[in-house]
């Protein structure tokens, strides 16, 4: 028990928390802990800027490229989505602001959290996911290109801890 409390103090540590004494261990803690990060990651993602760059344009060239191949139900999705992102930005004067940054990579989150919750998805489900994925890679990439460098360094502290809660969320899978 020790050490599975140490390793959630660990994670959680990587955010300025701790897990609190009252809470038991197993799926409990686990909650607790996904909770706490799901929070930094929101309130991590409303600090980050956006700023379309040469990177950026390549991947959505390369993301539309590889749609181009999948089914039309899915390449219509994948370019409406494209198109939100990019209305978002010329709304917001070229870039995206912290709000408009947050409000775009949840609503993609949003889709890629509901096709993962599917029971026996389609192959056009899982191109989807896939290709979602690719985007929502890239619009964060093109935000840490763009972001403060303390900002940055704080999403990293957070991707580290996540990182660290998924090996024990798998471990107690075992």
């Amino acid at each position: 028990d020790q050490w599975e409390r140490g390793a959630f103090d660990m994670t959680l540590g990587n955010i300025g928390g701790k897990l609190p004494d009252d809470i038991k261990l197993g799926p409990r803690a686990q909650k607790h802990a996904q909770k706490a990060f799901d929070e930094a990651y929101d309130g991590i993602r409303g600090r980050l800027s956006f700023q379309p760059d040469t990177d950026w344009a390549t991947d959505i060239a390369q993301i539309r490229s590889d749609a181009s191949l999948l089914a039309t139900n899915v390449k219509k999705k994948v370019g409406q989505v494209i198109g939100d992102v990019e209305r978002r930005i010329s709304n917001g004067g070229g870039a995206l602001s912290g709000g408009q940054f947050k409000t775009a990579a949840s609503e993609i989150n949003t889709e890629i959290r509901r096709l993962k919750n599917l029971n026996n998805p389609t192959q056009g489900q899982l191109e989807l996911l896939g290709t979602l994925e690719e985007l929502d890679s890239a619009l964060h990439q093109g935000a840490r290109r763009s972001s403060a460098p303390e900002v940055v360094a704080e999403l990293d502290r957070i991707d580290r801890g996540y990182a660290m809660l998924t090996k024990i969320e798998n471990a107690s899978r075992r």
